[in-house]
Parts: C-alpha cells; structure tokens; sequence
C-alpha cells in the first residue's frame, strides 16, 4: 500500500469513510425507498458493518458506489454499498436493497484496499488547505496587529506613559478599607523619577466617596526610577476607611523624569493598554 502504513490507512478508512466530503462528488443512483433499509457503519479492519440506523420506507437515499473488502477472519470477499443519508455517508448491503429498481451496471465498484490513493489525495487536499486557512489567519493577525500598534502611537504613546492597571481592591475581610493598585508602562524615552496620581474612589452610584480621612481626592506619590519601555506597580492599603469604594477614578497624573522635566495628564480615555499592546509595544513586563 504506498504512501500509507496499514495502520494509518485503518485509523483513515474508519473516519474518512463516513465523511461527507469523502463521498464521490455525484450519486450514481437516487432511490425513493419502497421499504425501509438497514444502514451501519463500516469498520474497514473487519469487513462488517454496525447495522446502527434504518432508513424508513418512502425516504430518499443516494447511493455513491460499492466498496469491497475481504473478511478479517474468513477473507470472505463482501460489497457493501455506500450511501448518502441525512447527511452522513454510510453502508448497507446489495440483500437490503434487493425490491429497489437498483441498476447495478451504474454504481461504480471499488475495493477498499485500493482507496489509499483516495486517501491519500484527501489528506493532502485537506493539508493544503489547512495551511491555506492558517497562512490566512496569520496575516489578518499580522493585519490587526500594525493596526493597532498605529493606532497605540497614536492615541496612547504622545501621553508618555499607558495604564495597566488601575483598580480598588478590599484590604481585609475583618476591617473596613479599599486599597488601590496601579501600574504605568513608560512609553517615553526618558526615565521616570516621580510619578503622582490623584484620584477619587466612586460608590455603588459613582458618587465620590468621602470618608473621615478627608476630602474625596486622594493621591499616591511613586518613587521610580521607571526605565523606558517598562512597568512601575504602586500600591495604597487604607486609600479609603470604607468598604463602599466599587471603583476609582483617575484625576490627574504628574510625571517627574530624571532631567527634571515634568509632565501632567488630565486625560485618560485613550491611555489604557491591554495585554497583548504590551508585547506589541515592546514593554519589559
């Protein structure tokens, strides 16, 4: 058998026989059943079939062609004819549709033995266009990709600097407090010295939340240095004496670099980074 092991050709037969797009492009025959007929499954390395569904009297079935092969145990040569039902490509015997006007000089035979060739030919169609599908998706990724990274230079890279993360978090179960965490990735080409956020934290109906700790602007000062290209994290237990804070807003943010220069944003809509604009800006996680 060429270009197929015994093994693999069995393991093939078994999936590929009872595959729509295995089956021949055209039926040879289309019967409108007088009687009801026993379909199975043809299990290629026993010759048998699984007698598992019936197509009732007055459906349609189309027949592909007959295939051969030879019994695991007696070598008995037998036909089973290959048809099409429901939608699925399955077996029945020349016995079973014996009171069919069946012309049997127009169904194409073949023995199973030599379908390696069919497989094979399957299998490389089936290869190709994987590879096609797959050559496709890369460059739609490739595609959305560039256009994110254009789009990232544009609305979030002029800012200096893009937003991980900036959420409340409960500081403990057994007192009342919210925290805050954040993390900024330094998109400039400078190094961060300082860096000061101003924010409010919001209730469960975005009022400010003001607590005995004062007015509803808080701030929390982070100490760098921040190297281009990276991430500075900064954490706040207790921003908040309370446990109503569901989420917190950004206010301001002012940068101070190694030069002195400084730099304040009050806009933030623009400035958040996902995971994957990460690796697509080269940030050092």
């Amino acid at each position: 058998m060429p270009s197929i092991t015994k093994t693999l050709f069995l393991a093939l037969s078994a999936t590929l026989l009872h595959n729509p797009v295995f089956a021949t492009n055209a039926a040879a025959v289309e019967l409108n059943l007088k009687q009801a007929v026993a379909l199975g499954e043809l299990i290629p390395d026993q010759c048998e079939l699984t007698w598992n569904r019936t197509a009732s009297k007055g459906e349609k079935l189309s027949i592909n062609r007959v295939v051969t092969c030879a019994h695991a145990t007696s070598r008995e040569v037998r036909r089973f004819v290959q048809v099409q039902y429901e939608g699925k490509v399955l077996f029945t015997t020349l016995q079973e549709l014996l009171s069919e006007p069946l012309d049997r000089s127009a169904i194409p035979e073949v023995e199973l033995s030599n379908i390696s060739t069919e497989l094979a030919a399957v299998l490389a169609e089936t290869k190709r266009k994987q590879e096609q599908e797959e050559a496709q998706a890369a460059k739609e990724r490739a595609l959305a990709q560039s256009r994110r990274v254009a789009e990232l230079r544009k609305s979030v890279v002029p800012g200096g600097v893009g937003i991980v993360e900036f959420r409340p978090y409960d500081v403990s179960e057994h007192t009342d407090g919210t925290g805050v965490r954040v993390s900024i990735a330094n998109l400039s080409n400078k190094t961060i010295r300082y860096i000061t956020f101003s924010y409010i934290g919001l209730n469960a109906v975005d009022d400010p939340v003001r607590d005995l700790k004062g007015p509803p602007v808080r701030r929390l000062r982070g100490i760098g240095p921040i190297e281009p290209r990276s991430i500075g994290s900064y954490e706040q237990d207790y921003a908040w004496m309370t446990d109503v804070v569901e989420r917190s807003r950004l206010v301001r943010i002012e940068i101070e670099y190694m030069d002195r220069t400084k730099k304040v944003l009050t806009k933030f809509d623009n400035l958040r980074l996902k995971d994957d604009d990460l690796d697509l800006l080269n940030i050092e996680r």
